[in-house]
């Protein structure tokens, strides 16, 4: 199974579920085609329509927020700010 996270190999889907969900389609058919291409849910099981609807309320998955990698053989994370997001306005 493919888990959906941010990377080039997911990115498929997240585009998948991003035009289903614009294009008006219920998210327990969106939950369905996830299930069908073999991703697993962030919890590690099948899709429903709630894990979609937390995904699509999700602001790391709009682009909002910055977003965590790990590179290969580093035990801390690499923090990558996203670049899609809004910066809150200076009060200074």
């Amino acid at each position: 199974m493919k888990k959906l996270v941010h990377g080039p190999e997911t990115a498929v889907y997240a585009r998948l579920i991003a035009d289903e969900a614009l294009s008006g389609k219920a998210l327990v058919h969106i939950a369905r085609l996830l299930n069908e291409h073999g991703v697993e849910s962030a919890r590690g099981g099948e899709w429903n329509s709630s894990s979609v609807m937390q995904l699509l309320r999700s602001p790391a998955f709009a682009g909002l927020m910055p977003q965590t990698e790990y590179e290969e053989g580093e035990p801390t994370p690499v923090r990558r700010r996203s670049t899609g997001g809004k910066r809150a306005a200076s009060t200074t």
